[in-house]
């Protein structure tokens, strides 16, 4: 996955995103999988989870977007959103229930002091995905002049800003929807900049206090082992710090491969059960997240299926050719890119 190393949202440092077993592009294919369904299956009732998942998918970052190959969709399913958007936020602000929110939160912290850890990873993530719906709806609400639940809103933030470690235990899901965020969210809309604050907040603690069990290990980040202060025993591994399971989409079929310079990579996620004249979109990009657009033009070859770069950095394989590499086993470890066929080795396959 691309990253942009000055963004805010994302933490190098960080054991779970430095050793790549975070899977962001999954994550936003599965926001977008649900999104399209409800606006295609539309019925009253579904305008507060509508608004929260345009939210979240307008922040996202458009590299992962168009790695989804289903930009267009996308666009045609915002643009129905938005032309209905002054009567969809007035019906989801009917939703949010910051007390309940909070008093669930204080229930969190009262079971990260006693101990259970076995369920405070969904516990955690649940929580945070909550508020950061109400976040988005309030945020919808407000681009047509509706008076959101600001000052209830801020209480819950608030706490969240003073109890980030009990958070802790969704800390892979944090650093996820953290490498989702367009890093320059300050200069496209300041107000949906604010929404992700919170992920900011979070992320500066789990830096602190990873660092802290490094610091107390005594022994190198590679190696880093929890603390044995019993203040930290509900903490899981750091290295998985402290994971809640990411959403992920079934039955996709997702690969990675790199270039021999690690200057680009090229991304492809196919989904089995499309319509075979669908085509299937291999995405290349820099690795600074660009649109790989000084490859137009080069012929891309995988497991036999040929196609050329585009202008925006895109190929479409034939789907039926590639479904039937697919069944006979042919080998997707390589991808052979430009009129030498230079080989880009696979970094990661699923």
């Amino acid at each position: 996955m691309n990253t942009d190393m000055n963004s805010p949202y994302i933490r190098y440092s960080l054991t779970a995103t430095a050793t790549g077993i975070i899977d962001a592009d999954a994550l936003v294919d599965s926001w977008l999988d649900e999104f399209l369904e409800l606006v295609e299956e539309f019925q009253p009732g579904d305008e507060y989870d509508v608004l929260a998942l345009y939210g979240r998918l307008e922040r996202v970052r458009f590299d992962l977007i168009r790695a989804t190959g289903r930009e267009a969709a996308w666009k045609a399913a915002r643009d129905k959103v938005q032309a209905q958007l002054a009567h969809f936020a007035a019906q989801a602000l009917r939703i949010p229930n910051p007390e309940g929110w909070l008093a669930e939160a204080q229930a969190l912290a009262d079971a990260c002091d006693d101990g259970l850890a076995d369920e405070l990873a969904e516990w955690a993530a649940d929580l945070l995905y909550d508020l950061d719906d109400a976040d988005l709806v309030a945020w919808a609400a407000r681009t047509v002049g509706l008076a959101s639940p600001d000052e209830p809103l801020q209480r819950c933030k608030e706490w969240l800003a003073n109890n980030c470690d009990r958070f802790f235990p969704a800390g892979v899901l944090i650093q996820a929807i953290g490498q989702t965020l367009q890093p320059d969210l300050p200069a496209l809309d300041l107000d949906l900049m604010a929404t992700a604050d919170k992920f900011v907040l979070l992320l500066d603690a789990l830096e602190e206090a990873e660092a802290d069990m490094r610091r107390l290990a005594v022994i190198p980040p590679q190696r880093v082992q929890p603390a044995r202060d019993p203040a930290w025993n509900w903490l899981s591994e750091p290295q998985l710090m402290m994971a809640a399971q990411t959403r992920q989409s079934a039955g996709l079929k997702r690969y990675r491969w790199r270039s021999p310079d690690g200057a680009f990579v090229a991304l492809l996620v196919a989904n089995p059960e499309a319509p075979a004249t669908e085509p299937v979109r291999l995405t290349l990009d820099t690795t600074q997240g660009r649109f790989a657009v000084e490859l137009a033009g080069q012929e891309v070859c995988l497991a036999g299926c040929t196609g050329r770069v585009d202008a925006d950095g895109c190929v479409d394989l034939d789907r039926v050719a590639l479904t039937k590499a697919w069944e006979t086993g042919a080998s997707f470890k390589q991808l052979l890119v430009g009129t030498g066929q230079q080989p880009w080795t696979a970094v990661a396959e699923d």
